[in-house]
């Protein structure tokens, strides 16, 4: 398995991990860029602002408002790592 491949099934793992935990979101959200790149890097299950390895900041989704969807904390572990601030 090479590199690529290996990192898009990491990304996939997530996101199908997001999409089951914020069942409610309207599909919309699914697209948005921030998500999608929240996602990729592991953040999705964190709160507050990161900075990725390239230097750009990467959004949390926990308590986090985006067209009008709330990324809520529902009281369960999202994922081993994650610290709500």
């Amino acid at each position: 398995m090479n590199n690529n491949t290996y990192k898009e099934e990491i990304f996939q793992s997530r996101f199908a991990a997001a999409q089951d935990y914020y069942n409610d979101a309207p599909e919309s959200i699914w697209e948005n860029p921030i998500v999608i790149r929240s996602i990729r890097l592991g953040e999705w299950g964190r709160c507050g602002i990161t900075t990725g390895e390239d230097g750009q900041p990467i959004q949390g989704l926990v308590h986090w408002t985006l067209d009008g969807y709330y990324f809520k904390y529902k009281g369960t572990r999202i994922q081993q790592d994650c610290a709500i601030q």
